[in-house]
């Protein structure tokens, strides 16, 4: 009676495991750095995102500014609703010196950017093995002004997108594309590459998984190659900036937490209004609970 069971047993170990650590990580599953993803919060879990950048800017072809050199601190927290819909809250914190041309004085900002509202409602889920799955979300949410100009706005301004993942085998692709609407006369950062506009962003990231090579029953974590390609394109200003930027990165994703390291390279700056970036760099841990 057990004999036809007896040619599939030998897979089971590795497939469980595979489940085990795509459900408890699911909220995290394959996430890149700057491409929002098509994965979310179960009902009932929380996420948990600090993160850390740096970045330097050009000259700033708009105002006095030589150099600008930015640290931007923030917190996003998650929490899913449905099994697919999600809310998610982040706090930016902004530590920004400009280097005047005219002097070579510093001017420091230090204070709140915009704290952005998100809703995501995901609208498919294919999952055709333990590994194996495509997700498909629609994003909309509000950047709140927080009175702290130059690095705050103060205006209430809407956003509306998308976010998609694919996973097979060892290979993960995130797909995203979204448009934030200004609604006042101002953004934040008139010396870095937000400003006065509406904003086009398109983001795709590719994953690659670089151990383990198969999952077995002792498997804990995974380790990931990145490559991201990330553009923007301001437009409403009349100035049409738009930037294609690099990132590359390594990230490590366990069962309930991960952890990524993510570089910005700029290979493609068309800015009249806003100056170009340098470079930036970038860490973040991820939480579930």
């Amino acid at each position: 009676m057990h004999a036809p069971c007896s040619r599939r047993a030998p897979l089971a170990p590795a497939a469980a495991a595979a489940a085990a650590v795509l459900t408890a990580a699911s909220a995290l599953a394959q996430q890149s750095f700057y491409t929002p993803s098509g994965t979310q919060p179960g009902e009932g879990v929380w996420t948990l995102k600090p993160r850390v950048e740096y970045r330097e800017y050009r000259y700033d072809p708009h105002g006095d500014y030589r150099s600008t050199r930015e640290i931007v601190s923030s917190v996003e927290v998650g929490y899913g609703i449905t099994k697919d819909l999600a809310i998610y809250l982040d706090i930016p914190t902004i530590h920004r010196t400009a280097i005047r041309a005219s002097d070579g004085a510093r001017d420091h900002d230090f204070g709140l950017g915009d704290i952005a509202l998100l809703v995501k409602y995901r609208v498919l889920r294919l999952d055709t093995s333990p590994i194996d799955t495509a997700r498909f979300s629609i994003l909309a949410g509000l950047e709140l002004p927080t009175g702290t100009s130059p690095l705050g706005s103060n205006s209430w301004d809407p956003t509306i997108g998308f976010a998609g993942t694919i996973i097979r085998g060892r290979h993960g692709v995130n797909l995203s594309s979204r448009v934030t609407f200004n609604t006042g006369t101002e953004r934040p950062g008139d010396n870095t590459a937000d400003g006065p506009a509406d904003e086009l962003k398109f983001d795709a990231a590719y994953l690659f998984r670089l151990a383990p090579e198969r999952y077995t029953r002792d498997t804990t974590g995974s380790w990931y190659l990145v490559g991201e390609i990330n553009g923007l394109w301001m437009f409403g200003d009349g100035s049409g900036d738009a930037q294609i930027v690099l990132s590359p990165g390594v990230l490590y994703e366990g069962t309930t937490w991960a952890l990524e390291v993510a570089a910005q390279i700029p290979v493609w700056q068309k800015m009249h209004r806003h100056p170009e970036m340098r470079f930036g760099i970038g860490v973040e841990l991820r939480f579930q609970f």
